[in-house]
């Protein structure tokens, strides 16, 4: 089990398949499980995913990577981690968005848990329509308590809790929207059809709700909930009232012309009988088909509507910071590869080529084993040892290991050995495997993979060879500590007759010093085995007959 631990990118699957299966059936139908549980339950999965064993070594080495940077398909850079916190909270928006949807149809063709859900969504939250979760109409202030008290935990609960891990919605409709009298219905806040007029006439781009967050508040008349409310506040008695005027003032001069010119036309139309006042489901039917989010899915931009939102895409849309986190890691290690001065900002194109490089690794026909150690040098999480390297250099680095020691700069001698002569073999050649000339691309990533394992298999064999001659020195000092207990047992028994016997301690073992002769031995010896593992790699990779392309 030992060898097969490490394997981060295999583990991620088999946990994310297996180890929490259960718990997200229970979740999405009975609640988060406590914060102790969750905070036991990310600490286990992160020792289990990120923990190595170095040959020879007693103890774990430190985990290199950060918790944050599992969750994530290893097509673009993850590793491949459920996040499953976010996973349910995507499993309950996606029963929320679901009871959106069939809100919209007729009271007799609703189901009963939906009429059921209405009623408490009224009851608790003083809410209209569950639409208005969707964007943040549950002001904090009224979803801790409502007009009877605390909210009890429940579905709905859970729904606005997973609707508001999502991001603001978006007017992702492809035809123009066409402005009608359902406009005198249409939401005042959190409308994203709004929004999209807003900033197409050059308004201010926040959106109303974060302009007017006092405004959402208002629970008694007169209201301000549709722009309905707006047209009869202004034509209305209640227009000068104390304070409102202002606010009407500003809020107006925040509103689309031909938004203004429709709920006016539609407010003439009821006053005189010509039509019957719109309803909110009516606008909403025109509006809801309309909403969906933008999203980045592995690296794709992509726009999800609103009825097609499903659980996988929920879950990538609440993964913003970790891609940022992820970008930052990779836009890091490109500087260094590309041994730019520090603080250049990275080409974009930079990053877009090394995510079609892990996205081309991960296609590769290749145990997952040679993988992995580029994908934790991407993004730094190669777990590092507590001390200094045996060459002599003080700070473990990746440029260290992967470069400048001596082990390392005898897998790129055996490299440049095998190119043709007078090939300068580039860190951007091994570390983002850019073929030099005449070489195959893949093949070349082949043989860059192998070298990059074998360097990291080079160092471990380091260590193991330069505290293996410390053996001796740690049997010496286990004899001192069973003979200084044997002594301090013998010392009591005459102090419980009264005798004070003394012994002195035991001379302290100062570490052997390791000698220039003995230091080239071991980086000798180390720099072959990591050799042979690089063209063991290569052979094991000639036996599969999977030629890459």
């Amino acid at each position: 089990m030992q060898q097969y631990i490490c394997l981060c990118l295999c583990v991620s699957f088999a946990i994310s398949g297996y180890g929490v299966s259960k718990l997200l059936y229970h979740a999405e139908y009975g609640g988060m499980p406590p914060a102790a549980v969750l905070e036991e339950l990310q600490r286990a999965t992160r020792i289990v995913v990120d923990v190595g064993r170095v040959p020879g070594i007693r103890g774990a080495v430190p985990p290199g990577l950060l918790a944050e940077l599992l969750p994530g398909h290893p097509s673009v850079g993850g590793f491949g981690l459920l996040p499953w916190l976010e996973h349910i909270r995507a499993r309950h928006a996606v029963w929320g968005l679901r009871l959106i949807r069939l809100s919209l149809l007729d009271a007799v063709a609703q189901p009963a848990w939906v009429r059921v859900l209405l009623a408490d969504m009224q009851r608790w939250y003083g809410l209209q329509h569950p639409v208005q979760l969707l964007h943040g109409w549950a002001h904090p202030a009224l979803a801790a308590t409502g007009a009877e008290g605390a909210v009890p935990p429940g579905p709905l609960q859970r729904m606005l809790d997973g609707l508001r891990a999502l991001p603001p919605v978006d007017d992702v409709g492809e035809e123009p929207l066409v402005l009608g009298d359902w406009c005198y219905a249409a939401p005042l806040w959190g409308n994203p059809s709004l929004h999209a007029a807003r900033l197409a006439e050059g308004l201010q781009p926040q959106r109303l709700e974060d302009l007017f967050p006092a405004a959402q508040l208002v629970s008694e008349p007169p209201y301000l909930r549709t722009l309905g409310d707006v047209a009869a506040l202004c034509l209305g008695p209640n227009y000068h009232l104390a304070g409102l005027r202002g606010l009407m003032t500003r809020l107006l001069a925040q509103l689309p012309e031909a938004w203004l010119a429709a709920v006016v036309a539609a407010e003439r139309k009821v006053a005189a009988g010509l039509i019957a006042r719109p309803t909110l489901q009516e606008a909403l039917r025109v509006l809801v088909p309309r909403m969906g989010w933008r999203l980045t899915i592995r690296g794709a931009d992509a726009v999800v509507a609103l009825d097609k939102m499903n659980v996988r895409a929920a879950t990538e849309a609440q993964l913003g910071p970790v891609h940022a986190l992820r970008r930052r890691h990779h836009e890091d290690f490109l500087a260094l590869a590309l041994d730019l001065p520090a603080g250049a900002p990275v080409p974009a194109e930079q990053h877009a080529q090394l995510l079609s490089l892990l996205a081309g690794l991960w296609k590769l026909k290749w145990e997952n084993e040679n993988k992995e150690v580029f994908w934790r040098l991407a993004v730094d999480g190669l777990p590092k040892f507590d001390q200094a390297c045996p060459c002599g250099h003080a700070h473990q680095s990746r440029l260290h290991t992967f470069w400048d020691c001596p082990v390392a700069q005898r897998l790129r001698a055996e490299l440049v050995g095998c190119l043709p002569p007078g090939t300068h073999l580039t860190r951007a050649a091994v570390w983002l495997m850019e073929p030099p000339a005449r070489c195959h691309e893949g093949v070349w990533r082949v043989v860059c993979l192998a070298a990059l394992s074998a360097m990291r298999h080079g160092e471990k064999q380091l260590f193991r060879l330069y505290l293996d001659r410390e053996r001796p020195l740690r049997v010496q000092r286990q004899q001192q500590q069973q003979l200084a207990a044997e002594r301090a047992r013998h010392d009591s028994l005459w102090a419980q007759v009264g005798v004070q016997v003394l012994s002195p301690p035991p001379p302290a073992l100062p570490p052997p010093a390791l000698s220039a002769a003995e230091r080239d031995r071991l980086l000798q010896a180390a720099g072959g085995l990591a050799v042979a593992f690089f063209w063991e790699r290569l052979v094991e990779f000639v036996q599969l007959q999977r030629p890459p392309r």
